[in-house]
């Protein structure tokens, strides 16, 4: 756990992600404190690979087509694209276990009623 709040002070989501994830392979139910670093996780390092993914999915629209950075930028946005598909699955992953649903159902009353 000290990991991934180290991780989270250094604002290395990708990080803090895998060192959550490690923490629910042990598996028992999470505390409170590591159900908030895993939302955290995955909250702010899908945010960010969303954000990136809009960036260059903008700037490939703008750019002429004939012009040879039109392929360095279609390369790197299959590249986010990549990563935010491998991150995905991973929170999938951790719905699949069956403690895991007292966690998110708290995660979505808490965002409803706040």
């Amino acid at each position: 756990m000290e990991k991934a709040e180290l991780a989270q002070q250094a604002k290395q989501y990708d990080n803090m992600a895998t060192y959550t994830k490690a923490m629910t392979k042990w598996g028992t139910q999470l505390s409170s404190k590591e159900r908030n670093l895993l939302s955290v996780a995955y909250k702010y390092g899908v945010r960010d690979y969303r954000s990136t993914w809009k960036d260059i999915l903008s700037t490939e629209q703008e750019t002429d087509t004939s012009d040879m950075k039109l392929l360095l930028i279609k390369y790197h946005r299959e590249k986010v694209e990549s990563e935010l598909r491998s991150t995905c699955p991973m929170v999938l992953e951790f719905l699949d276990t069956p403690w895991s649903w007292n966690f998110w159902i708290s995660i979505i009353f808490n965002s409803q009623c706040n």
